[in-house]
């Protein structure tokens, strides 16, 4: 038999219950909410910082560059923050002007060491700095007109073989072999301007005259490990020279 008031406390304990899990899961959802809200806040605010940080460093390596726009790294770090932002056409805009100004720093800096060369032809180090301008600018072939010009004005057979080494060095061989050759019969007879006299006549086919420049200039104590290989090659290709008979010995007079 049944005892109804019983039934009817266990009722209310399980409708109490029910009641309590709704409400604790209503606890439960509005503060997974909360949660929500605070992780999307955060990831907003953070997403906006490094927002804030990209734009800073973007302005400043901006200002950097223009404050000095021949610099190369400068330009580069300018257009890689453009680039990073999406911003294409910006970069494109900060390479363009870093190349015109390399071109028209480059022209001034041109005239400047011309201007002060016609004054002092003579100058080495000026005629250097000259060369290096034309190099960096690829220009090959003004670099060595600029030489010549400025050699022929203040002539010497130490001039002539620095810039025959030159002219060897970027494939030049012909006129090399003709600057070389004056250094060397102007008395700058060292082993390094024979060997790049000869090194220069191998590039023009005249192996047998290469061969022996080179070495001579081997013998005499030149340092290159590009004669070593030329004098290996022409070995192979021609044959070693023979080795010069010992000098004969000087007689004492009979008594």
């Amino acid at each position: 038999m049944t005892n109804p008031e019983l039934e009817e406390d266990l009722d209310e304990q399980l409708e109490a219950q029910r009641a309590q899990r709704k409400r604790m899961m209503g606890w439960m959802g509005a503060a997974l909410v909360v949660v929500v809200i605070a992780l999307a806040i955060a990831a907003k605010s953070c997403s906006g910082g490094r927002k804030d940080a990209g734009r800073l460093q973007l302005r400043n390596a901006v200002a950097k560059f223009e404050a000095n726009p021949v610099d190369a790294e400068l330009a580069k770090a300018a257009a890689a923050e453009y680039d990073a932002a999406g911003r294409k056409d910006e970069a494109e805009k900060v390479r363009h002007k870093h190349a015109s100004a390399l071109a028209g720093g480059d022209k001034g800096r041109e005239q400047e060491l011309r201007t002060r060369l016609a004054a002092d032809p003579a100058n080495d180090t000026l005629l250097g700095q000259l060369i290096e301008v034309y190099t960096k600018r690829k220009d090959l072939d003004g670099a060595r007109k600029a030489y010549a010009e400025f050699i022929e004005k203040s002539p010497t057979p130490k001039r002539h073989a620095t810039f025959g080494a030159w002219l060897y060095r970027n494939s030049f061989y012909e006129q090399a072999s003709q600057e070389l050759g004056s250094a060397v019969k102007g008395g700058n007879d060292d082993p390094y301007t024979r060997g790049y006299l000869g090194l220069s006549f191998y590039e023009l086919g005249r192996k047998k005259e290469a061969q022996k420049l080179i070495d001579q200039a081997i013998d005499d104590g030149a340092d290159m490990d590009t004669l070593r290989v030329h004098q290996a090659m022409l070995d192979e290709e021609i044959g070693a020279q023979p080795e010069a008979p010992p000098a004969p010995k000087k007689r004492g007079k009979k008594k």
